[in-house]
Protein backbone atom coordinates (compact mmCIF):
# COMPACT_ATOMS: atom_id res chain seq x y z
CA UNK A 1 0.00 0.00 0.00
CA UNK A 2 1.20 3.40 -0.75
CA UNK A 3 0.69 6.55 1.34
CA UNK A 4 2.44 9.80 0.31
CA UNK A 5 4.65 8.29 -2.22
CA UNK A 6 5.60 5.61 0.85
CA UNK A 7 5.58 1.89 0.77
CA UNK A 8 3.65 0.79 3.68
CA UNK A 9 3.79 -2.48 4.54
CA UNK A 10 0.34 -4.87 5.73
CA UNK A 11 1.79 -6.03 9.58
CA UNK A 12 -0.64 -8.09 10.55
CA UNK A 13 -1.60 -9.25 14.54
CA UNK A 14 -0.98 -13.37 13.94
CA UNK A 15 -1.14 -14.63 17.31
CA UNK A 16 -1.90 -13.51 20.91
CA UNK A 17 -2.10 -14.47 24.53
CA UNK A 18 -4.68 -12.56 26.87
CA UNK A 19 -4.37 -14.98 29.74
CA UNK A 20 -1.11 -16.29 30.55
CA UNK A 21 -1.26 -18.78 33.79
CA UNK A 22 1.27 -17.82 36.75
CA UNK A 23 3.26 -14.64 36.20
CA UNK A 24 3.74 -14.62 32.82
CA UNK A 25 3.21 -12.06 30.69
CA UNK A 26 0.57 -11.24 28.38
CA UNK A 27 1.90 -11.49 24.95
CA UNK A 28 1.17 -10.07 21.06
CA UNK A 29 2.52 -11.52 17.98
CA UNK A 30 2.83 -9.61 14.95
CA UNK A 31 3.65 -10.72 11.41
CA UNK A 32 4.87 -8.91 8.21
CA UNK A 33 4.23 -10.52 5.08
CA UNK A 34 5.95 -8.13 3.02
CA UNK A 35 8.97 -8.38 1.23
CA UNK A 36 10.50 -5.71 2.89
CA UNK A 37 11.33 -4.34 6.04
CA UNK A 38 8.70 -2.65 8.39
CA UNK A 39 9.43 -0.23 10.85
CA UNK A 40 6.96 -0.10 14.05
CA UNK A 41 7.65 3.38 15.20
CA UNK A 42 4.32 4.64 14.67
CA UNK A 43 2.26 1.62 15.05
CA UNK A 44 0.27 1.27 18.55
CA UNK A 45 -1.79 -2.34 20.31
CA UNK A 46 -5.06 -0.93 22.06
CA UNK A 47 -7.87 -2.45 23.60
CA UNK A 48 -11.60 -1.67 23.06
CA UNK A 49 -11.21 0.16 26.78
CA UNK A 50 -8.04 2.19 25.22
CA UNK A 51 -5.27 0.92 26.53
CA UNK A 52 -2.59 2.02 24.32
CA UNK A 53 0.60 0.42 23.87
CA UNK A 54 3.25 1.61 21.76
CA UNK A 55 5.57 -0.80 19.81
CA UNK A 56 8.86 1.89 19.39
CA UNK A 57 10.94 -0.79 20.94
CA UNK A 58 10.15 -3.40 19.35
CA UNK A 59 12.06 -1.39 16.15
CA UNK A 60 11.15 -3.26 13.05
CA UNK A 61 10.11 -6.70 11.63
CA UNK A 62 12.10 -7.87 8.35
CA UNK A 63 10.29 -9.79 5.88
CA UNK A 64 8.85 -12.87 6.81
CA UNK A 65 9.20 -12.49 10.28
CA UNK A 66 7.50 -11.87 13.47
CA UNK A 67 8.05 -9.51 16.53
CA UNK A 68 6.34 -9.73 20.19
CA UNK A 69 5.26 -7.63 22.13
CA UNK A 70 5.22 -8.40 26.05
CA UNK A 71 2.85 -6.53 28.19
CA UNK A 72 4.12 -7.25 32.24
CA UNK A 73 1.19 -4.95 33.97
CA UNK A 74 -1.60 -5.90 35.94
CA UNK A 75 -3.24 -7.66 32.74
CA UNK A 76 -4.31 -5.06 29.86
CA UNK A 77 -6.29 -7.45 27.72
CA UNK A 78 -9.67 -8.39 29.27
CA UNK A 79 -9.50 -11.95 30.46
CA UNK A 80 -12.87 -12.92 31.67
CA UNK A 81 -15.30 -11.95 29.17
CA UNK A 82 -13.32 -11.32 26.06
CA UNK A 83 -12.29 -7.65 24.07
CA UNK A 84 -11.16 -6.63 20.65
CA UNK A 85 -7.66 -5.88 19.97
CA UNK A 86 -6.46 -3.35 17.18
CA UNK A 87 -3.63 -2.74 15.55
CA UNK A 88 -3.19 0.86 14.70
CA UNK A 89 -1.11 3.61 13.18
CA UNK A 90 -2.25 6.94 14.60
CA UNK A 91 -6.49 6.42 14.44
CA UNK A 92 -6.28 4.27 11.58
CA UNK A 93 -6.87 0.61 12.02
CA UNK A 94 -4.51 -1.83 10.54
CA UNK A 95 -5.74 -5.22 11.78
CA UNK A 96 -8.13 -6.20 14.57
CA UNK A 97 -9.71 -9.36 16.22
CA UNK A 98 -12.21 -9.30 18.59
CA UNK A 99 -12.89 -12.54 20.89
CA UNK A 100 -15.68 -13.12 22.92
CA UNK A 101 -14.84 -15.23 25.85
CA UNK A 102 -12.02 -16.57 27.96
CA UNK A 103 -11.23 -19.79 26.70
CA UNK A 104 -8.83 -20.30 29.89
CA UNK A 105 -4.97 -20.06 30.73
CA UNK A 106 -2.93 -20.23 28.19
CA UNK A 107 -4.84 -20.53 25.33
CA UNK A 108 -3.46 -18.33 22.57
CA UNK A 109 -6.08 -17.28 19.38
CA UNK A 110 -3.99 -16.99 16.28
CA UNK A 111 -4.67 -16.89 12.34
CA UNK A 112 -4.83 -20.31 10.84
CA UNK A 113 -3.21 -20.53 8.19
CA UNK A 114 -0.21 -18.98 9.61
CA UNK A 115 -0.39 -15.31 8.67
CA UNK A 116 -3.11 -15.49 6.18
CA UNK A 117 -6.57 -17.57 8.05
CA UNK A 118 -9.13 -16.19 10.23
CA UNK A 119 -8.32 -16.30 13.98
CA UNK A 120 -9.12 -19.66 15.34
CA UNK A 121 -8.66 -21.05 19.12
CA UNK A 122 -5.09 -22.95 18.95
CA UNK A 123 -3.91 -26.16 19.59
CA UNK A 124 -1.19 -24.80 21.72
CA UNK A 125 0.77 -21.51 21.66
CA UNK A 126 3.23 -20.62 19.20
CA UNK A 127 5.15 -17.50 20.12
CA UNK A 128 7.30 -16.66 17.21
CA UNK A 129 6.71 -19.67 15.27
CA UNK A 130 4.34 -20.88 12.41
CA UNK A 131 0.37 -21.48 14.44
CA UNK A 132 0.09 -24.96 14.69
CA UNK A 133 -3.98 -26.43 13.64
CA UNK A 134 -6.46 -25.60 16.19
CA UNK A 135 -7.36 -28.89 17.78
CA UNK A 136 -9.18 -31.53 16.20
CA UNK A 137 -12.26 -32.36 17.78
CA UNK A 138 -12.86 -35.74 19.24
CA UNK A 139 -15.69 -37.97 17.80
CA UNK A 140 -17.87 -39.80 20.66
CA UNK A 141 -20.26 -41.78 18.96
CA UNK A 142 -23.57 -42.07 21.43
CA UNK A 143 -25.38 -44.95 21.31
CA UNK A 144 -28.70 -44.72 19.64
CA UNK A 145 -31.56 -46.20 21.79
CA UNK A 146 -33.84 -48.79 19.72
CA UNK A 147 -37.76 -48.72 20.25
CA UNK A 148 -38.47 -51.11 23.01
CA UNK A 149 -40.68 -54.19 21.73
CA UNK A 150 -44.51 -53.60 22.25
CA UNK A 151 -46.00 -56.89 23.72
CA UNK A 152 -48.16 -58.87 21.26
CA UNK A 153 -51.45 -61.37 22.15
CA UNK A 154 -50.08 -64.18 22.08
CA UNK A 155 -52.92 -66.80 20.97
CA UNK A 156 -54.52 -69.58 23.76
CA UNK A 157 -53.63 -73.21 22.88
CA UNK A 158 -56.23 -75.00 21.21
CA UNK A 159 -57.55 -78.05 22.75
CA UNK A 160 -56.85 -81.17 20.66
Amino acid sequence: MMVWGILVTAIVINEFLPNPSGAANEWVELYNPATQSASLVDYILTDSANHDQSLVSLGSISPGAYAIFEYSGDGWLNNSSGDTLFLKTGSEVIDQHTYSTDHGEDISFGRYPNATGGFVVLSSPSKALANLPPPTPTVTHTPIPTASPSPSNTPAPSKT
